[in-house]
């Protein structure tokens, strides 16, 4: 599945949710780095992405930086 999300942001990188699936996959592997990134890009298309922004909380969480996990 994740071959296949990347595959998809490639060709539709504006595509938000996309990115949050994305960030899910990741967070679920243990890449908090690849996960922040892939949350933060589906944020910029939508802000108020819950899926993101709870992918975006958690991988910050696991990486200790608590401070920029709170709004």
């Amino acid at each position: 599945a994740i071959t296949c999300l990347k595959k998809a942001v490639k060709i539709e990188p504006q595509t938000g949710p996309f990115w949050a699936q994305l960030a899910t996959f990741e967070l679920r592997m243990g890449r908090w780095r690849d996960c922040e990134t892939s949350a933060k890009k589906a944020l910029v298309q939508n802000p108020k992405d819950r899926l993101a922004l709870a992918n975006l909380g958690d991988a910050l969480f696991q990486q200790k930086r608590f401070a920029d996990a709170v709004p």
